[in-house]
This record gives structure tokens, C-alpha cells and sequence, in this order.
């Protein structure tokens, strides 16, 4: 079964040469990844069956409020009400996730990128 790539990057910087979705390909040794561009409102229709869905990482934050994040936020929603729809999120990935299921996301306290482990904890509301 297919898995559906939603790209949340639009640079030409790290989209150009579908990088991305390379790596991801690569990563989960799947050959049948469909790609939509979320910057565009490209998300998989209620009626497209995907066994899984990757949500790649970006330069925009979620406190960017972009017309197309609340397309993605929708799709989000969709899938957490398909318990056999495995979801896959990245940086900007997580805090879509996050967002669109009622969570929180606050800004770095250090203020800018780190790529570093993070230790978190969950409140149930």
C-alpha cells in the first residue's frame, strides 16, 4: 500500500531535487511514496487509502498561521480517525500534529534551530 508524502517545505533550497523525499524513501525502504505539497494545499483526499503518512519538517512555524496549515491540520484530524493510518511527523511535521489535535506548541527557548534530543512531557487533558 502506497504511503502519502506531505511536503511542508517550500525552498528550492531543500525541495529542488526532491531531496526529501529521497531520503525518506531511502529511510523507510519504500519505493511508492506520493508526494503532495501541503504549501499548496495539497493534502490526500478523505477517499485515498494510504497505510501511512509522512509530514516532512520546514522553515515555517507553526505560529506562521499560513492559509494552507488549517488544510493540513484538517487532513491530520482525518488521520488520527483512522487508527491504521501510521503517522510520521518532522519539526514542523510535529508541531502540525500537535496543533491540529489540541496541543500547545510554544516558541524555542533558545531562539533559534538546534537540532539536539529533547526531553518532553505529556499532560492528559
Amino acid at each position: 500500500m502506497p504511503v502519502a508524502f506531505i511536503e511542508t517545505e517550500d525552498s528550492m533550497k531543500w525541495v529542488g531535487d526532491g531531496y526529501s523525499q529521497k531520503v525518506w524513501s531511502q529511510a523507510l525502504k519504500i519505493n511508492d511514496l506520493v508526494k503532495f505539497d501541503a504549501t499548496r494545499g495539497e493534502v490526500p483526499s478523505e477517499s485515498d487509502d494510504f497505510s501511512a503518512v509522512v509530514i516532512t519538517g520546514s522553515h515555517y512555524n507553526i505560529s506562521d498561521q499560513l492559509p494552507w496549515m488549517e488544510t493540513l491540520y484538517e487532513y491530520i484530524r482525518l488521520c488520527a480517525s483512522r487508527p491504521k493510518v501510521r503517522v510520521v511527523a518532522v519539526c514542523f511535521g510535529c508541531q502540525a500534529v500537535a496543533t491540529a489535535l489540541g496541543g500547545r506548541v510554544t516558541p524555542n527557548p533558545y531562539g533559534r534551530f538546534r537540532v539536539t534530543r529533547e526531553v518532553l512531557s505529556v499532560d492528559n487533558a
